[in-house]
């Protein structure tokens, strides 16, 4: 899909330095994928959470090694 949209260029040029991209639109598409990345590990370790404090409970592993 094609979209115009107006972005800071300085903000856009700093963008490109800290993702090693060389174009514009790489340097979105490396920052959109940057952005959903991190929401993905974010939801991932928030599962590990309630995985970790559900075993906390002192009878959560009764019966794991029968």
């Amino acid at each position: 899909m094609r979209t115009t949209i107006r972005v800071d260029d300085d903000l856009l040029r700093q963008a490109a330095d800290e993702l090693g991209t060389d174009s514009s639109a790489e340097t979105v598409r490396a920052a959109l994928e940057q952005v959903v990345t991190t929401r993905r590990r974010r939801d991932a370790m928030a599962g590990l959470d309630l995985i970790s404090d559900s075993l906390a409970e002192p009878d959560a592993l009764d019966g794991a090694w029968r």
